[in-house]
C-alpha cells in the first residue's frame, strides 16, 4: 500500500470521512445532563463519507477496477461530499426533539454536531479539490512567426 499514490484531495476526503465517523459518536444534542448522538441524518452522512473513502481507497490504493461512471470519478466523489454535507447541515437546521410523557422538549446543539458538519464539508472540498487536481494545465501557446521580409 503506497500513500504517496494519494494526493491532496485523497487525503483531505480520508481524513474528513474518518473523521465525520467519530464526530457521530460525540454528544449532538442534549439539554442538561441528557445528552444524545447523532440522528438518522448523520447516520446517513456518515455512511455517504464512508462510501467517499472506500471509492478513493479502491481507485488509488488497489488494482481494482471501478465500474464506468456517467461522470467522471472526482465529480461523483465531489456529489457524495455535497450530498454528505447537505445531510449533516440538515440535521443541523432542523436539530431534535424528544417527548417525554407527553412533553415536548427540543433539544440543544451541542460541539459534536457542529465538528461534524465540518468534517463532511471537508469530504465536499477534497471533492472539489480533485476535480480542480485533474484539470491539466493548458499548454503554452507559441507567439506566431512573421515571415521574414
Amino acid at each position: 500500500m503506497d500513500l504517496n499514490k494519494l494526493t491532496m484531495g485523497d487525503k483531505v476526503i480520508g481524513v474528513s470521512g474518518i473523521l465525520l465517523l467519530l464526530f457521530n459518536f460525540f454528544p449532538q444534542f442534549g439539554k442538561g445532563g441528557y445528552s444524545e448522538g447523532a440522528g438518522f441524518l448523520g447516520w446517513l452522512a456518515v455512511l455517504v463519507g464512508l462510501v467517499a473513502v472506500a471509492v478513493v481507497a479502491v481507485e488509488r490504493l488497489t488494482t481494482t477496477e471501478l465500474p464506468k461512471l456517467p461522470v467522471s470519478t472526482d465529480h461523483a466523489l465531489l456529489g457524495l461530499g455535497g450530498i454528505a454535507a447537505m445531510l449533516e447541515v440538515l440535521q443541523l437546521v432542523i436539530g431534535s426533539t424528544y417527548s417525554i410523557l407527553g412533553y415536548s422538549v427540543s433539544l440543544d446543539r451541542k460541539f459534536g454536531l457542529f465538528l461534524a458538519v465540518l468534517a463532511a464539508i471537508g469530504i465536499a472540498a477534497g471533492g472539489f479539490m480533485r476535480t480542480r487536481e485533474s484539470i491539466s494545465p493548458a499548454a503554452p501557446s507559441t507567439p506566431p512567426t512573421t515571415p521574414p521580409a
